[in-house]
């Protein structure tokens, strides 16, 4: 999913921009978590020029909405062995 578009989607508050937030301690750890937990799945690329932006999974892209619906709150579920991706 084309992080970079639901930011802006969301509003464009630039202090939320994918960028910034995927640099903070707890998306950090989230990721890390997520990383742990998959096998060979590409969770993040960026991509740049005209038609790119920063793409992410499905999970960081519902984090990246949530951080930016919540004010800054972090709040996101741990991935468990039983999920299946």
């Amino acid at each position: 999913m084309n992080l970079t578009t639901l930011w802006k989607a969301q509003g464009s508050d630039h202090s939320k921009r994918p960028n910034n937030w995927l640099v903070l301690p707890s998306t950090v750890e989230f990721i890390e978590t997520l990383k742990s937990k998959s096998q060979n799945i590409l969770l993040l690329k960026s991509v740049k020029g005209r038609y790119g932006g920063t793409f992410g999974h499905w999970q960081i892209a519902l984090a990246l909405t949530s951080i930016n619906q919540l004010s800054g709150s972090v709040r996101w579920i741990l991935p468990t062995s039983s999920m299946r991706w």
